[in-house]
């Protein structure tokens, strides 16, 4: 289901409903879906209440609210509201996008996870990882608008806090 499909379900249901009457200034900032073996999760979208600065998750298959949660982000920043109406694009243009480049750049890494977040960060975007079977994460950002390529860059789960060891 693509994004904008389940954001309506999303809107339509009780479980949202009943969150927004007591939660009248919570804004969408994120919606994530990890895709595992051609296996999609649902989609979640995460909402930020800026005076408690936590954020509320909501699944989507199936559709549940999360646990409120504190907000991961700097110190002393923002968490900046997505707004789903400029996003020219779909999560299937995306992924496309994201396997030419590992494709060009990288043809011998084989995916087999891939998490896309859409998020709003100095502008709104996605966020891509790509996990291969030989433990390199590709991260691409692209431009949810324009598909412009932001930053690309590749680096080893094993590097991932190796230094606390």
């Amino acid at each position: 289901m693509e994004i904008k499909k389940a954001y309506e379900k999303l809107l339509s249901s009780e479980e949202y409903k009943s969150f927004r009457k007591n939660e009248k200034k919570s804004y969408l900032t994120h919606a994530a879906l990890i895709t595992e073996a051609n296996k999609k999760d649902g989609w979640e979208f995460g909402f930020y209440n800026k005076e408690t600065d936590r954020i509320t998750t909501f699944t989507t298959n199936p559709l549940k609210r999360q646990p409120e949660d504190q907000a991961f982000k700097q110190e002393g920043s923002t968490i900046k509201k997505l707004d789903l109406e400029k996003i020219n694009t779909t999560y299937k243009e995306i992924t496309i996008l994201a396997e030419q480049y590992r494709n060009k750049n990288y043809p011998s890494e084989q995916v087999i996870k891939i998490i896309a977040i859409l998020q709003h960060l100095h502008k709104q975007l996605w966020n891509i990882t790509l996990i291969t079977k030989s433990f390199s994460i590709i991260n691409l950002k692209i431009d949810a608008k324009t598909k412009e390529l932001l930053s690309a860059s590749k680096s080893s789960i094993m590097d991932l806090g190796l230094d606390k060891f």
